[in-house]
């Protein structure tokens, strides 16, 4: 790297570039030695246009730009020439995404004190950014949740202010921002240019209103819902174009999702300034509220909060009758939205939610019989139990009415038994204590007997429910990806480096799927996002990044855990790799490589196995996310989604490409914004797809066709495998679940919990017997399924 100046006065400028900050298709963010309160943007391509631009920025900086934004303070010149290739600007620390205080379960972990009130403050400090930016002019235009960061105290920056439209009001040319994401764009701007459009304060203001409502409703989209038409759910932008505000006065073909806060929580004004924006400003954009409007909004609401008198953690209206947070905690199964200072100092807020279990017996038969299991011991949150159950009558003779009614309730055959069961001990119950009709304590004497005799016989010959029969905790980080050796007796697993530690790093450790322990066997400086054995089993993969900066492809030999080569692959990190089926080629899949006029573009390398060479890159527009292998190795699947470019960010691709010839044979428009992982069945005839839109996709390999859909819950999926035989895939994701559908007919089969984080790896034993998962919440899960084949994969329902 050439040396470096500042402009402003020529001082020389010492970055630490063997260990970059950040890192991204156009710039690397570096730490400037003699200046630890400031970092350096140095751009890979800097253009003339850039440094006017920044000159503008300069010159004409917002009120209070210093405490909210990460505005440039000066730029780097080359010393030689005086060619302007970055710029300086303020190192922000101790701040978080924002969406990681909206999305509950990443507040419960990482600012578990973040209360609703936190929430309201955090809104107004970023509507106030918003007012300073279009008080001086410029406009966001990129507006998403990466871009603002929050701390625990509820300061708000914005970052990558270089991206901003900028208009010089001396000569009125207007630089623009030529990115933006679809489910933070107005209608009018949907499908539009970037490129060569102008953007205006007012929409602005859509993105904010999106934003503060995520905030506010617990990371709930203000068009995200069920939806009631007919084929798939729209994405986004065609919601947003249509105008389909899902918790508006008009009519829209969708209903609010069951895990969605209601809308009443919010403060009346609020809800009014909501719908001004989605409803009136729909065909009106002049009519959304501006950022003081938001802010004068957001203080009212927050004066008007008052405090529950079980949690003081919970805020809530003074409009409302009763606290919210208590009843959603219930509805949750005790996972406090805002858990008290009491259970975050003991721990307790981070225990996973309580299982639910068939309805309990009453106190005076809560003592069983004799060598009979209580009823709902012991058994997993996998088998659904129905929302709500009659309650038990105080009156005896009415027990076993009561009981009966409750095993018709319950669905399954495990639970006929017990439900059996449960008939049988309150006839018995019934016939000794009374009181209640005569013939009716004989009638349930003799119904008792024959029932609890059946139930004793065939209790025996229930299958074994499924569930987690190993936990392997304790990793002191998140569970990045997974992998099981072909012959099943080993799972590798990489984890992500935990942030909170400092000088901590990531790993990747092996550990045997029948036991409880782990061992690691190599550690990185960075993030460990993917991992694959070879089809042999000599050989693991691994993909890793180092601290924000290039991504890095290693080869090791799994007889002694030696690295055989190690190749910078991709310029950031590296999301998937994957062995052909002769293992002979690695595929290695990069989030993004390089910005060619303003288009994210990410690529696919195919490398030699024996020699680490090079072989062949396939290019693909946005961000590439997963990869897989056709059985015959004649294609890979690659799903892509989320960049920008200069026009709104399409919809997430599932792209077929031909090894052979580097030529894509198919590319269909499959998830929202993104995909998130792909699988290919064992015998090549379907590709499984799964995205941010809640759903798994099933397509045939050969012409695109989709198949089916498969609806699932939560924000995103973010892991799918198939079965080995074909006849089963699972997926987890945002929600904590792993779910899993028969191939066949589209039927939910089994529904497994026990992770208390974000599901971000699956994957198969050989046998199909058992299932791996790895989580955010930093376990490794092994599941026993049992006998592979469609709906009798394990017993669970």
């Amino acid at each position: 790297m050439n040396r470096l100046v500042r402009y402003s006065d020529g001082r020389p400028v010492v970055l630490r570039v063997d260990r970059p900050l950040g890192a991204g298709g156009e710039a690397r963010i570096y730490e400037v030695l003699q200046a630890p309160d400031l970092v350096a943007k140095v751009y890979h391509d800097p253009e003339e246009a850039m440094a006017r631009k920044l000159g503008v920025m300069l010159r004409n900086p917002p009120e209070d730009a210093d405490t909210l934004l990460a505005w440039p303070v000066d730029l780097l010149v080359t010393a030689e020439g005086g060619r302007t290739v970055g710029f300086l600007m303020p190192r922000v620390s101790g701040r978080r995404p924002i969406f990681t205080f909206y999305n509950p379960a990443a507040r419960r972990e990482l600012g578990p004190l973040c209360n609703y009130r936190y929430l309201h403050r955090t809104g107004r400090n970023l509507a106030a950014a918003f007012r300073a930016l279009h008080r001086r002019g410029y406009v966001v235009g990129d507006v998403n949740e990466t871009n603002i960061l929050a701390s625990e105290t509820a300061l708000v920056t914005l970052v990558d202010c270089d991206s901003f439209q900028v208009r010089d009001p001396q000569s009125g040319v207007v630089y623009r921002c030529p990115v933006g994401r679809p489910e933070f764009t107005p209608p009018e701007l949907l499908g539009a240019d970037f490129g060569v459009v102008d953007r205006t304060a007012e929409q602005d203001r859509f993105g904010l209103a999106v934003l503060l409502f995520q905030l506010l409703m617990e990371g709930t989209h203000p068009f995200a819902g069920i939806y009631q038409g007919r084929g798939d759910p729209p994405p986004y932008e065609v919601r947003i174009r249509a105008g389909h505000f899902v918790y508006g006065s008009r009519s829209v073909p969708y209903r609010p999702m069951p895990s969605a806060l209601p809308l009443p929580v919010l403060h009346p004004t609020l809800r009014q300034l909501f719908l001004r924006c989605f409803e009136d400003g729909h065909g009106n954009p002049a009519a959304r509220p501006d950022a003081q409007t938001w802010l004068t909004a957001l203080e009212e609401a927050e004066g008007d909060l008052t405090v529950c008198e079980i949690n003081a953690q919970h805020y809530f209206g003074r409009h409302l009758e009763r606290c919210p947070w208590c009843e959603r905690a219930q509805q949750l199964g005790g996972r406090d939205p805002f858990p008290s200072v009491q259970d975050v100092r003991a721990g307790r807020h981070r225990v996973s939610v309580p299982r639910r279990r068939a309805p309990a017996l009453p106190a005076e038969l809560s003592g069983g019989v004799a060598g009979v299991p209580s009823v709902g011991g012991g058994y997993p949150s996998s088998v659904p139990v129905p929302a709500s159950l009659p309650d038990p009558p105080q009156n005896v003779w009415a027990l076993a009415a009561w009981a009966f009614l409750t095993a018709a309730l319950l669905p399954t055959f495990r639970f006929f038994v017990l439900g059996a069961l449960l008939c049988g001990l309150c006839g018995l119950r019934t016939a000794v204590r009374g009181p209640g009709p005569g013939r009716f304590s004989s009638l349930m004497a003799v119904s008792g007997a024959v029932l609890l005799g059946g139930a004793t016989v065939l209790l025996p010959l229930l299958p074994k429910p499924a569930g987690a029969v190993r936990t392997i905790s304790g990793l002191e980080s998140a569970v990045g990806a997974l992998a099981f050796s072909p012959d099943g007796g080993t799972v590798v697993a990489g984890t992500l480096r935990p942030s909170n530690l400092s000088g901590a790093q990531a790993g990747l450790l092996v550990l045997d799927p029948r036991a409880e322990s782990s061992r690691t066997v190599a550690t990185f400086r960075g993030d460990v996002n993917a991992v694959a054995f070879s089809p042999d089993g000599r050989y693991l993969a691994v993909g890793f990044m180092e601290p924000l900066g290039e991504g890095q492809v290693q080869l090791w030999r799994t007889a002694d855990w030696q690295r055989l080569w190690e190749r910078t692959a991709h310029r950031n990190a590296i999301r998937a790799v994957v062995f052909s089926p002769d293992g002979r080629t690695l595929a290695t899949g990069g989030a993004f490589d390089y910005v060619r006029t303003r288009e994210v573009f990410a690529q696919a390398s195919l490398w030699d196995v024996g020699t680490g060479r090079l072989q062949r890159t396939l290019q693909m527009k946005g961000e590439l996310n997963c990869l897989a292998f056709s059985p015959d190795g004649r294609y890979l699947i690659a799903g892509t989604g989320g960049g920008s470019s200069t026009r709104s960010v399409e919809t997430g691709q599932v792209t077929l490409w031909d090894v052979g010839t580097g030529r894509a044979v198919w590319s269909i428009p499959a998830h929202g914004t993104t995909v998130l992982a792909v699988a290919c069945s064992a015998d090549g005839r379907v590709a499984a797809s799964a995205g941010n839109d809640n759903a798994v996709r099933l397509w045939d390999l050969r012409s695109g066709r989709r198949l089916r859909v498969l609806e699932a819950g939560g924000f995103w999926l973010s892991s799918v495998a198939f079965s080995p035989d074909g006849s089963t895939v699972a997926a987890g994701g945002s929600d904590a679940v792993i779910r899993l559908w028969n191939v066949g007919t589209g039927r939910l089969v089994r529904v497994l919990r026990g992770h208390r984080g974000v599901v971000q790896s699956l994957a198969y034993a050989p046998d199909g017997r058992m299932l791996v998962s790895g989580g955010r919440d930093g376990t490794i899960r092994v599941w026993r399924l049992g006998l592979p084949g469609g709906d009798r994969a394990g017993s669970g329902l």
